[in-house]
């Protein structure tokens, strides 16, 4: 995913406590919007242009609706069972921005913990501890930070929070070993939907971190740059009854390709809720995830095939900037085996960069390209027009495009979908809505649609009928286009 920094080259440098955007000329992901070539589709709200840094603020906060919890501060990485820690968190959207005004006031949310271990079919429950959790009482130098203390763990009228935490042994042999040896686990904090319930955010997973019976040199050493921790992950639920999860690591501070952005929430979701309903659907197809940022997408497919369908795996291609390449081995690495190698692979490819196009074209005709939040700079958009023509066969290649409005104005949204137009079909993913120019493998599967719990998967279980006081989760912003390529 290759949204490198803010979303739009002439905006305003933002930063927050928890992160900064930081702005790169890497040709990459995202900054787009959500309105699409259909002119019936762009509304008043959408043409506005902004003047100042308030109106600006207010831009990239009208589709914040899919919120995400993250760490205010680095934390240790080594615990000491039976003793309390707290973590410091925060509320902010995708881009890192911060809840403000009433926003800030109308959060209210129960939090709790469980610790996570990796298993053969992806990470559950530890066996052998679990984390006990209460509410935080801040000394008054912390309450200028905007902190509020409640008698639950979480967030109270703030966008700021924490939650104290301690992890006890579920078997009393356990504890009683004078010297455990270290032992990573993950911290899966996820809101409870208990009053006072006013909103939802994605789930944070912290880890990994060691876990020892008593206090040692190394773990006395909580201020040690070694052992302060800001990884961050986000969870996919991959089984509601084992409450196993899918996981990827996230790397705010490396900008855009550290992200998992909403068009890539929203467009895994939308494939693997099609999986699971029709596995043939990507059976043995060639795909790739074009600017791929954490992997999340491509990924978390795999993910879905080997668990469920592994004799209909697909074969997968992960793409990115060679810089970018690392996080998405990282969360390769992170859930899955070696033996997932010869059906996943990761490969450098630059936009309009020719070795690196006719390197991957050369592998096979693509059936799939995922391309989520690649519309971000105009500048790019011939590059990125140009690899997509090189990527795909007309009748057998479709791309499912992942675009939301965040900076762009309406001319350069016009100049991309034109160019698009000139060689492809171009469709509004729907509800239960045909297209033209199908790939012959799709006619026989039907195109993929939208539904209503599109990124819920992300979300956790989020309780029928409810909505957020801040919004529906699934407005998000994000529209998915659907293109194929002209038979000239």
């Amino acid at each position: 995913m290759l949204l490198k920094a803010i979303i739009v080259s002439d905006a305003p440098k933002l930063a927050t406590s928890s992160c900064i955007i930081q702005r790169s000329s890497s040709r990459r992901k995202p900054l787009s919007t959500s309105s699409v070539p259909p002119r019936a589709s762009r509304t008043n709200v959408d043409k506005q242009t902004t003047t100042t840094d308030g109106d600006f603020y207010q831009v990239l906060q009208r589709y914040s609706t899919l919120y995400r919890i993250v760490l205010a501060r680095p934390m240790s990485n080594g615990l000491i069972l039976d003793e309390w820690q707290r973590i410091y968190i925060q509320v902010v959207n995708e881009l890192g921005l911060l809840l403000d005004g009433e926003k800030a006031k109308q959060c209210c949310m129960r939090l709790s913990c469980r610790l996570l271990v990796k298993g053969p079919e992806g990470f559950v429950q530890d066996p052998n501890y679990h984390m006990e959790t209460r509410g935080s009482l801040y000394d008054a130098w912390e309450t200028m930070d905007g902190l509020t203390s409640s008698n639950w763990p979480g967030f109270y009228d703030s966008g700021s929070g924490s939650i104290d935490v301690r992890i006890v042994a579920t078997h009393s042999k356990v504890s009683q070993k004078a010297c455990c040896p270290p032992k990573s686990i993950y911290i899966h904090i996820s809101p409870v939907f208990e009053e006072p319930y006013s909103f939802h955010a994605l789930p944070l997973v912290i880890g990994p971190v060691e876990v020892e019976a008593e206090k040692s040199a190394r773990t006395n050493d909580t201020w040690g740059a070694d052992r302060q921790s800001k990884a961050m992950h986000r969870a996919f639920c991959l089984d509601q009854t084992s409450m196993s999860v899918f996981l990827i690591k996230e790397g705010w501070m490396c900008g855009t390709p550290g992200k998992m952005w909403d068009s890539a929430l929203v467009l895994s979701d939308m494939l693997v809720n099609r999986i699971r309903h029709q596995p043939q659907y990507l059976e043995h197809r060639r795909i790739i995830d074009l600017s791929a940022g954490t992997g999340s997408v491509g990924l978390l497919i795999s993910s879905i095939y080997q668990r469920w369908f592994p004799d209909r795996m697909p074969q997968i291609t992960l793409t990115d900037l060679p810089e970018a390449l690392s996080l998405i081995e990282f969360n390769k690495n992170l859930n899955f085996n070696s033996d997932i190698n010869a059906n996943v692979r990761i490969e450098p490819l630059e936009w309009g960069n020719i070795d690196h196009t006719t390197h991957i074209a050369n592998s096979g005709p693509v059936d799939l390209i995922i391309a989520s939040d690649v519309v971000y700079n105009p500048s790019c958009f011939s590059l990125l027009v140009q690899t997509l023509e090189t990527l795909s066969t007309p009748g057998r290649t479709v791309i499912y495009l992942g675009y939301k409005r965040r900076g762009l104005k309406e001319e350069d949204e016009d100049q991309f979908f034109k160019l698009c137009s000139a060689n492809f079909h171009i469709s509004l993913v729907q509800k239960n809505q045909m297209s033209d120019g199908f790939g012959d493998w799709e006619r026989e599967q039907a195109p993929l649609v939208r539904d209503s719990d599109d990124g819920k998967g992300w979300m956790g279980i989020l309780p029928s009928g409810r909505t957020s006081s801040l919004g529906n989760p699934q407005e998000t912003g994000v529209r998915v286009y659907r293109l194929t390529k002209k038979i000239n």
